[in-house]
């Protein structure tokens, strides 16, 4: 069985941090911040943001909302996307395919992180 991973946009400080425990009843979170070590975030300080349970070209790990390089054959132009929650899984628009999106479980190509939608705030 795969754990769910989360990881937080923390709105304040503008940085992610490591998701530690999630209380459900008040909807706050603690994480650990890269320079400021262990914080709460309380609602409506944070974006939650999920692990797809994937790896990019790369061995990262990919999240919802990274913004992602993909493409299916070595001679063409890599596609700027984002990656999101739809239906039942994780997808990415790819542009010239059959289908208006792509499941990650599913895309053929490859797919190199680039950053996260959030830190263009």
């Amino acid at each position: 069985m795969n754990k769910n991973k989360f990881r937080a946009w923390d709105r304040l400080n503008k940085e992610m941090c490591s998701v530690t425990m999630i209380d459900f009843d008040d909807m706050s979170i603690e994480g650990i911040r890269p320079d400021l070590g262990i914080a709460v975030l309380e609602k409506g300080e944070y974006n939650l943001i999920q692990s797809t349970g994937f790896l990019d070209s790369n061995g990262c790990e990919i999240y919802e909302g990274n913004t992602i390089l993909a493409w299916i054959y070595s001679d063409e132009i890599p596609q700027e996307l984002e990656v999101y929650y739809k239906g039942s899984g994780f997808v990415i628009d790819y542009i010239d395919s059959e289908a208006d999106y792509f499941y990650l479980s599913e895309f053929p190509g490859s797919i190199e992180i680039t950053g996260h939608i959030f830190k263009e705030d």
